[in-house]
C-alpha cells in the first residue's frame, strides 16, 4: 500500500470466549487426572504501525490521497473499538477494506472487530442470535486465517449450537439457564438451582462490590449437559466438574443427589465470571482459582472445612513460588502438582484473607484489570511484599 502510514489497531482484551481462556473446576472425584492443553489465545499483540512511504509517482508532496482518506476512517473504526461501539468500528473497517482490498490492516482490524461483536452476541444473545454470532466468527476467520484459535473458537461454538440444539432456557433476573427439558431429574431440581445462582450472585456481587448484569452486561449463561454432552463441547476430559468460557458449562446426571456439588461448580465457575469482569485476564491464577474454591461454599463452616483440607494437602511439601501458580494450572500434566498447586492456591487466599481482610483480595483483582499488578496493588495497601506472606503461610503450615 503506497501514502500515508496508517494506525494498526492496539488489541485490547477480548472477553473469555473470544481469548480462549478457560477456567475449569476440578471434578471432587479423587485421583485428578493430568490436564489437556487449552486452547491457544486468540488475543493478539500490537501490531506495528506501516512506515510512512513517499508520494505516489505524479502526486505533489503533501497531496491527500485515497489511501489519506482510508487511514482516517481506519482510525474512526479503532476508537469506535476503543469505546466498544464494534458495530461503528465494523461499518469503518468494511468501508476501508472495500476502498483497499489488498490492504491486510484493514483485513485483520475488520476480523477484530467481528469477533469482538461475534463474542458480545454469542454471550448474550438467543439460539437464534448464536447463529448469527458462529455466521461472523467464520468471517472474521477468513479475513485472518493466521489466527488459528478464531477457526479453533469457530469449531467450539459449532459444538456447542449442535449439542444444545433444543435445550430450553430459563431466564431469571440474572442467569440464562439451559438444559434439555426431556430430562425430568434435571427439570424436578432446576428452580432450586436458580434460586441458588442467584444466592450467588449476591454473594460475589457484594464481595466485589460490583454488579454485572445491572452494569449492562448480558446475563450469566449457564448451560447443563450431560456428562457425555459435556466431554462433546468442551473436549476436557472426565476430570473435569465444570468449565466457564464465557458460558458456565457443567455436567450433572442425577441432579437431586449431586445438587450440593453441582451448587459449588456454579458459584467457582461463577466467581471466574466476575474475575474477568472485574479484573480482565491479567488477574493471576493463584487469586483466581483461590477465589473461585474460597467462594465455592456458602457457610463459613463448610469454606473453613475446604481451607483445612487444602492445608492438610500441603502439609510437609515445598510451596510453590507465586509466579510459578501465576499462569494457567489448566496446562499443568503432574496431577500431584495440580492437586497441591489448587490446594495452595486456597490456602494462601484464605491465610491473606484472614491476616488483611478480604477487600485487599478483590482490590488485586481490580487493579489488574487497572493496569497495577496483584503484588503492586497489595504492597501499595499493606506495605509488604506478597512473597513475605507466602513465608509467614509456609512456616504456619
Amino acid at each position: 500500500m503506497s501514502g500515508t502510514r496508517v494506525l494498526l489497531l492496539l488489541v485490547l482484551a477480548l472477553g473469555a470466549l473470544a481469548t480462549g481462556a478457560w477456567w475449569i473446576t476440578r471434578d471432587s472425584r479423587p485421583e485428578p487426572q493430568p490436564r489437556s492443553e487449552p486452547p491457544a489465545t486468540t488475543r493478539e499483540g500490537p501490531a506495528r504501525p506501516l512506515p510512512k512511504t513517499r508520494p505516489a509517482l505524479g502526486q505533489q508532496p503533501g497531496a491527500v490521497s485515497p489511501v489519506d482518506s482510508w487511514a482516517r476512517v481506519n482510525e474512526r473504526g479503532l476508537a469506535a473499538l476503543e469505546r466498544e461501539d464494534y458495530g461503528e468500528a465494523i461499518e469503518a473497517f468494511e468501508a476501508c477494506l472495500a476502498g483497499d482490498p489488498d490492504e491486510p490492516v484493514f483485513a485483520r482490524n475488520l476480523a477484530e472487530a467481528l469477533v469482538r461483536q461475534a463474542t458480545r452476541t454469542h454471550a448474550g444473545g438467543d439460539a437464534a442470535q448464536r447463529l448469527a454470532a458462529i455466521a461472523m466468527l467464520e468471517r472474521a476467520a477468513g479475513l485472518a486465517p493466521d489466527r488459528e484459535a478464531l477457526s479453533e473458537l469457530l469449531v467450539r461454538w459449532k459444538r456447542s449450537a449442535a449439542a444444545e440444539d433444543g435445550f430450553y432456557e430459563q431466564g431469571t433476573e440474572h442467569f440464562d439457564v439451559a438444559y434439555d427439558l426431556d430430562r425430568n431429574e434435571v427439570r424436578a431440581e432446576i428452580d432450586q438451582v436458580c434460586r441458588l445462582l442467584e444466592d450467588a450472585y449476591i454473594d460475589c456481587g457484594e464481595a466485589f462490590g460490583f454488579w454485572p448484569v445491572e452494569s449492562g452486561r448480558p446475563r450469566v449463561r449457564v448451560v447443563l449437559y450431560t456428562r457425555e454432552g459435556f466431554d462433546r463441547v468442551t473436549g476436557v476430559g472426565p476430570w473435569a466438574g465444570g468449565v466457564y468460557d464465557g458460558t458456565i458449562r457443567v455436567p450433572v446426571g442425577d441432579l437431586t443427589r449431586e445438587l450440593p456439588a453441582v451448587v459449588r461448580v456454579l458459584r467457582h465457575e461463577l466467581l471466574h465470571a466476575f474475575v474477568e469482569e472485574s479484573g480482565g485476564h491479567a488477574v493471576p491464577a493463584w487469586l483466581n482459582e483461590g477465589l473461585a474454591q474460597w467462594m465455592e461454599e456458602s457457610s463459613s463452616s463448610a469454606r473453613q472445612a475446604a481451607v483445612d483440607r487444602a492445608r492438610a494437602t500441603l502439609s510437609g511439601a515445598e510451596l510453590f513460588t507465586l509466579d510459578e501458580l501465576a499462569g494457567n494450572l489448566a496446562t499443568w500434566e503432574d496431577a500431584a502438582a495440580i492437586e497441591r498447586a489448587y490446594a495452595q492456591a486456597l490456602a494462601f487466599v484464605a491465610y491473606a484473607e484472614r491476616q488483611y481482610g478480604a477487600t485487599v483480595l478483590f482490590a488485586m483483582v481490580t487493579g489488574c484489570r487497572e493496569g497495577t499488578s496483584a503484588e503492586d496493588s497489595f504492597r501499595a495497601r499493606i506495605g509488604i511484599p506478597l512473597s513475605a506472606v507466602l513465608e509467614d503461610l509456609a512456616s504456619e503450615l
